[in-house]
């Protein structure tokens, strides 16, 4: 269907995934003249734009998600990735504490933990950590990339492929994993 905002961005979403930026940002735009005001498109167009590293379309588009539904905990926690990979730590943390005000579960406190470990506070961060109930792998390579422990990332990736984690796809891409 050709009139199918949601097909360009499940289209998007597999574009994204094989470093195909322009063909993604190609299907995202045409789903957003189709469906402007769609807050999972916005916030969805600028996680892939994240991805992309186009830091500031990305935060863009997740702005207005968050003008759309200001009550939604998604986009407040990937603006502060956009935010941690652009060293504006204080406001990914104000963003991160809204988001988990909002009911956004344990995704902040994740990012919060690897937040801080960016930050160089590996204290605060494994005390953040150890607050998370159920840590996923990815997310334990996510840190362990942070603390610079590459061998322990690797361990928690292969933990994670053991484990048919739904996120590995994306991890190819994943600015948080550059290191």
């Amino acid at each position: 269907d050709p009139s199918s905002s949601v097909a360009y961005i499940a289209y998007g979403w597999y574009l994204i995934n094989f470093g195909r930026f322009d063909e993604m940002r190609q299907a995202m735009s045409t789903a957003e003249q189709l469906d402007p005001v769609s807050q999972n498109l916005q916030s969805d167009f600028g996680r892939m734009l994240y991805r992309a590293r186009d830091f500031a379309g990305a935060e863009t588009h997740l702005r207005k998600a968050i003008e759309v539904d200001e009550n939604n905990p998604g986009p407040y926690d990937r603006l502060a990735d956009v935010l941690l990979e652009t060293q504006r730590f204080d406001e990914a943390l104000s963003l991160l504490d809204k988001a988990l005000a909002k009911g956004g579960g344990e995704a902040p406190i994740v990012r919060k933990a690897i937040l801080y470990a960016r930050m160089g506070q590996k204290q605060k961060a494994l005390e953040i950590w150890n607050r998370v109930k159920n840590k996923s792998s990815v997310n334990q390579a996510r840190l362990s990339t942070e603390f610079g422990d590459l061998n322990a990332a690797f361990q928690a990736l292969n933990q994670a492929l053991d484990q048919h984690e739904t996120v590995l796809p994306h991890i190819r891409v994943d600015p948080g994993f550059d290191k």
